[in-house]
């Protein structure tokens, strides 16, 4: 009987842990949880900044479309504070905001020049677009403005619209050996979170001619350089 209880409680032992044992896989998975949250953090801001890009990219293309489909000017504006149709009428919609400070974004049609009547701003689309919560910053043109080619134009078909002029964008960022008429948005971690790490900008171009894309300032797409990029700048 003794022998007995013995054992068993040998085997109730054999089946726990030391408190050694305890320490040590506590401080295992400490030091692994060190190694880890800095990754985790930088992926976390990088897929964030990704995200806002595609965004932007999508409000664009949106904007673009609907000035084709509908043979008119679109515009995409940066502004500060969500919208609604109701703030769209035949001379008023909403302001546009400085440029790395708007945490929105609209698109709207530009009534006609001859001011039809009924005519006037339509809502077209909107969403967020760097918000404070996830310390992303946009930066570029308040209001950019497609034809109804699809084109970037530097004019408006309303005297209370004023569109940005087209600029020039660094095609090949890494060599800065050519540039392009266009207009640009870099998407960032802001400065003041940047320090925590996973600040890795994007920028989102848009050609003269229209073509809308995101790519990373920090390849090239350059094909003559050593390692040209497809999402390269």
């Amino acid at each position: 009987m003794l022998t007995a209880a013995r054992t068993a409680s040998g085997r109730a032992r054999a089946a726990g842990f030391t408190l050694v044992e305890l320490l040590v896989v506590v401080a295992v998975i400490g030091i692994l949880t060190v190694i880890a949250v800095p990754n985790l953090v930088t992926w976390t801001r990088n897929a964030t900044v990704r995200t806002t890009a595609e965004m932007i990219q999508d409000g664009l293309r949106k904007a673009q479309i609907e000035a084709v489909r509908q043979g008119r000017q679109t515009a995409f504006v940066l502004t500060a504070a969500p919208v609604t149709p109701a703030a769209f009428g035949t001379a008023t919609f909403p302001a546009s905001s400085a440029a790395g400070t708007a945490p929105y974004w609209y698109a709207m049609t530009v009534p006609y020049l001859q001011n039809v009547a009924g005519e006037g701003f339509t809502l077209v689309a909107a969403a967020a677009a760097g918000q404070t919560s996830n310390n992303v910053v946009v930066a570029g043109p308040a209001v950019l403005c497609f034809n109804s080619y699809g084109q970037l134009t530097a004019t408006s078909n309303s005297a209370l619209l004023a569109c940005n002029a087209l600029g020039t964008i660094n095609v090949y960022s890494s060599t800065g050996a050519a540039t392009a008429p266009g207009l640009q948005y870099t998407v960032r971690i802001a400065a003041a979170s940047g320090a925590l790490g996973g600040d890795h900008p994007l920028q989102v171009n848009v050609g003269g001619g229209g073509q809308v894309r995101v790519c990373d300032p920090s390849r090239s797409a350059n094909p003559t350089s050593a390692n040209p990029a497809p999402d390269g700048c």
